[in-house]
């Protein structure tokens, strides 16, 4: 009886952590979904294959002033 309840509230305690660190994570704007990291990785794939072909790959800093010159 009392290792089950010893083993429950361990668990109730990783379960705090990690619903804690997932909270922080969301606050500090770093916080992905698993759709959201394989959609990263396949991006990044795709940039270091573009990359291995000879792609002169720029900054996203420069993409995204470029678009914003664009779009005026």
């Amino acid at each position: 009886m009392k290792q089950e309840r010893l083993e429950k509230e361990r668990k109730e305690k990783e379960k705090q952590k990690k619903k804690e660190r997932i909270e922080r994570q969301k606050q500090e704007g770093k916080y992905m979904t698993a759709k959201q990291k394989e959609a990263q990785r396949r991006a990044q794939q795709m940039l270091e294959a573009m990359k291995a072909q000879g792609m002169k790959v720029l900054p996203r800093i420069f993409f995204t002033q470029w678009l914003k010159l664009t779009l005026k």
